[in-house]
């Protein structure tokens, strides 16, 4: 008797970041759930875009950079 399950987890939110903020010297960013895009030619570039928890200076994070779309997976 062989059972197979599987499981899909999903995080509710994303978690908060660790990092000093220029403006306010606040050390916690979260989320905003926005991400930005730049192509170029074939190759392109992903951030998700943070924001501070006082001052809601933004910070880029690096998804992708300079990668070909054809190696993204469409999943």
């Amino acid at each position: 008797m062989n059972i197979q399950h599987t499981w899909e987890v999903k995080a509710k939110n994303t978690p908060l970041l660790r990092k000093k903020c220029n403006h306010c010297n606040s050390e916690r960013f979260y989320c905003s759930n926005k991400f930005r895009l730049n192509a170029q030619k074939k190759n392109i570039d992903i951030w998700l875009i943070y924001r501070c928890v006082k001052c809601n200076n933004t910070y880029n994070m690096t998804v992708f950079s300079r990668i070909r779309t054809e190696s993204i997976s469409k999943e």
